[in-house]
């Protein structure tokens, strides 16, 4: 008897195959809920908008200051404008979510020195980045003085 359904001890192996050969029929039965593997979000693309001071600002804005650090150099971003470029959250909300507000700001040594550069000049500027909440970082995608001017 056992001799007669031999062949249902190589099912687990053709269905291995199949799925490893890349042949999608198979797979997509299940659904994504059952893969065995949790692909995570990108973190979300924000865009910040407002000025850098090295001393915290006099007067109050409608927007509590960020603490920002660029290598050794820590400043207050007084912004202006928190926008979200990707997600389906505004740019306040996800900035919410980063308590204590402080922020390293990492990424092209170029997009840094820019930053700094317009930070000391008291210029107004645009920073582009993915925000890393876990981690209190934003890599810094583009930097520009108007948000038509960011360059990336």
């Amino acid at each position: 008897m056992l001799r007669k359904y031999r062949w249902i001890a190589v099912l687990p192996l053709l269905g291995f195959l199949l799925g490893w050969t890349g042949t999608p029929a198979p797979l997509l039965a299940f659904g994504p809920q059952h893969l065995p593997f949790f692909v995570p979000a990108p973190p979300p693309l924000l865009r910040f908008s407002g000025l850098l001071l090295s001393t915290p600002p006099q007067e109050e804005s409608a927007m509590r200051p960020l603490a920002v650090t660029i290598g050794q150099d820590k400043w207050d971003f007084q912004l202006k404008n928190v926008e979200a470029l990707s997600g389906s959250h505004s740019g306040s909300l996800v900035l919410s979510q980063v308590f204590p507000r402080q922020l390293r700001l990492v990424g092209p040594e170029k997009f840094l020195q820019q930053i700094q550069d317009s930070a000391k000049a008291g210029k107004f500027v645009v920073v582009e980045g993915h925000l890393y909440i876990g981690s209190y970082k934003l890599r810094v995608t583009g930097v520009g003085d108007n948000a038509e001017g960011v360059v990336h």
